[in-house]
């Protein structure tokens, strides 16, 4: 499910676009998508670069993913403003009684659900076959919009970075 509620849309912004991936703990039901959308709209309406509107979008992605970009042609992003971001995504989690994800854990697609592992506890399920090469996974660590549009932030595990933290892989 994609909910974007911004008056901007991801796909809107240039390729250059600087993108954060925030995940949460838990899938996000439909009153904190309702709530997630309220109040990221509230901050990318304010969101200040250098005293400069920050032009940015963002949407939720499968219920456990929320991604926010800024167009960096517009206005650079840095320091406080990025911090405002961190900081206002939290602000939103915590009034949920949410949390965010540890930035080390995987993310993969088993059954049209996102499971969460650590890395060794994705190594294991690969070891025990329940993961394989071809298993969806999900780069939360992708920067910008066009990496997004070229489908970096969910491919095979065989063409992503994770294929290192299988045995006998090297890196990507």
């Amino acid at each position: 499910m994609t909910t974007t509620q911004s008056s901007l849309k991801l796909n809107d912004l240039p390729e250059s676009a600087r993108l954060w991936v925030f995940s949460s703990r838990d899938p996000l039901d439909d009153e904190a998508c309702r709530k997630v959308n309220e109040g990221l709209s509230k901050f990318i309406a304010t969101w200040k670069a250098h005293g400069s509107a920050v032009s940015g979008a963002f949407e939720i992605r499968e219920r456990k993913f929320i991604l926010v970009a800024a167009d960096i042609e517009v206005v650079q992003v840095s320091g406080c403003s990025i911090d405002s971001l961190f900081r206002s995504v939290k602000e939103i989690i915590d009034a949920l009684e949410l949390a965010l994800s540890d930035v080390a854990n995987v993310f993969y697609r088993a059954d049209n659900t996102v499971i969460e592992l650590t890395r060794p506890g994705f190594k294991s399920s690969f070891l025990k076959g329940e993961i394989s090469e071809d298993t969806l996974v999900y780069d939360p660590s992708i920067q910008t919009v066009g990496d997004l549009k070229r489908g970096k932030f969910e491919l095979p595990v065989s063409e992503s970075w994770h294929a290192q933290l299988l045995p006998g892989q090297s890196a990507r």
